[in-house]
């Protein structure tokens, strides 16, 4: 993906370390709170990664880098 500059949004790492409270006993679906944080989570990719496209980048090209999730919505 890097070589066609394609960002990564890896969701499954994010929400790894609490799945046990995010995701419903024996059962692969999520709790209301468990969606709220994966929609967290890609909304904060989407916007950092769209603040720190370049303007030639914004136009269309994918970016670059991902960059932490533990920066604030732009």
């Amino acid at each position: 993906m890097t070589q066609h500059r394609i960002a990564i949004d890896d969701l499954v790492t994010a929400i790894t370390p609490q799945l046990a409270m995010l995701q419903n006993p024996n059962d692969v679906h999520f709790t209301s709170s468990g969606y709220a944080f994966l929609s967290s989570e890609a909304a904060t990719s989407i916007c950092l990664t769209w603040c720190n496209a370049s303007p030639r980048t914004r136009r269309g090209d994918a970016p670059t880098a991902v960059t932490p999730r533990s920066i604030p919505l732009c």
